[in-house]
């Protein structure tokens, strides 16, 4: 068996460099690879074109501290072994271009890796068979393809230009725009479970007619409701300065919060401090959660649907819950005596009790939504007074 082949020192690359690895003797391609372990340096070009008669099945490797490298790497090899990977958070460099020829691949192993500009047609994916990995770049025109591996791989945009990605996308992880502008030009552009992220001054362009669909929108640190968003004049229904172009994103397509889903409903609530679960902006007393459970109006001021019946036995409450909340947020009852200890029942997916205090909820799944019926025995009133509210915390 052959040993891997590593070359420790530093590399210098000025003008027009070429790292080829030739096997034309090989009987055998076990254990054959080649590792560059010392750092490069200069502002070159350094073409990785290794080919060999025999292709090898490991990839050509990057494992030293690359970061001071201010030239261009071009993956363009047109036989045999055509793969580039990154071995660590170092292996590229924020001023230097990584350039993938089509045909060609460069693989990141499960870190996050910087690149001041990224070019090409060939496909950028991640190597690690357990470790999510991301590419961080400045600016460039992508038109190959992104890729996840066994696990995902994400795209964040820095620096003041702008970065065009023109290819295939078939990465789920959250892409992330920190600064400059972000050009897609393919309404397919982003994983339908993904979560964008824009920061404050940063811009996402939606350069293409139609809809991306995609799990989250954050704006500033804030996940926005679920719903259709765009530019300013794009037609959409939720707009945002963050956004440009003429595509709209279909916020909470995916795997998406069922509160945002609910929040798209009500599209003039459009600030944090109207759509929190705790807000009421309506101003009838009734938080967000409540409304979404209940089947209220966050927009409209309306009584609770919540019926309460008092008799000599003790209290019945009976509401209506929506089934997709369920799991996603903590509905209780809770009752007091005295208005100093409130007592709570918590409310399941099922029928539950009498609990060590006789309290019974009985729910209805066949319904749609739930019909949820709650009894407080009078025994909990040892002065005559017994008094419920309902609560919810997403």
């Amino acid at each position: 068996m052959l040993q891997p082949l590593t070359l420790s020192g530093p590399i210098s690359v000025s003008g027009e460099s070429k790292l080829s690895f030739i096997a034309s003797n090989l009987t055998t391609t076990s254990g054959v690879r080649f590792s560059l372990s010392g750092p490069l340096h200069g502002a070159g070009t350094l073409h990785v074109s290794p080919s060999s008669p025999r292709p090898y099945p490991d990839p050509i490797r990057f494992e030293g501290d690359n970061s001071g490298f201010t030239g261009r790497v071009r993956l363009d090899a047109t036989a045999g072994n055509r793969t580039l990977q990154l071995r660590n958070a170092n292996a590229g460099s924020a001023s230097a271009v990584g350039e993938i020829a089509a045909g060609n691949t460069l693989e990141i192993y499960g870190s996050t890796v910087q690149l001041g500009r990224l070019e090409g047609r060939g496909t950028l994916a991640n190597a690690h068979p357990s470790n999510p990995a991301a590419v961080v770049v400045g600016a460039g025109e992508f038109a190959g393809t992104l890729t996840d591996g066994a696990r995902p791989l994400a795209l964040t945009k820095v620096g003041a230009g702008t970065l065009v990605f023109t290819g295939n996308a078939s990465y789920s992880g959250d892409p992330s725009v920190l600064a400059g502008r972000l050009r897609t030009t393919s309404s397919g552009g982003f994983s339908n479970n993904s979560a964008i992220r824009i920061s404050p001054g940063a811009v996402l362009e939606l350069d293409f007619n139609g809809t991306d669909t995609i799990r989250e929108l954050v704006l500033d640190g804030t996940s926005q409701p679920a719903g259709e968003w765009g530019a300013p004049g794009s037609g959409a229904a939720r707009t945002s300065p963050s956004l440009a172009g003429a595509g709209r994103l279909n916020v909470g397509g995916g795997s998406a919060d069922p509160y945002q889903v609910w929040l798209g409903g009500y599209p003039a609530l459009a600030t944090p401090a109207d759509t929190a679960p705790g807000a009421d902006p309506d101003g009838d007393r009734i938080a967000n959660s409540l409304e979404w459970i209940l089947g209220g109006d966050p927009a409209i001021p309306e009584n609770a649907p919540l019926l309460a019946t008092e008799t000599a036995s003790g209290i019945m409450l009976r509401f209506e819950r929506a089934e997709a909340s369920i799991g996603q947020a903590a509905l209780a009852i809770e009752w007091t005596p005295d208005f100093i200890v409130w007592n709570p029942v918590m409310i399941g997916p099922a029928s539950s009790g009498p609990d060590a205090n006789g309290v019974i909820v009985t729910i209805d799944t066949t319904a749609t939504p739930d019909r949820v019926t709650a009894f407080i025995p009078a025994t909990n009133a040892p002065q005559g007074r017994l008094f419920a509210r309902l609560k919810a915390e997403p």
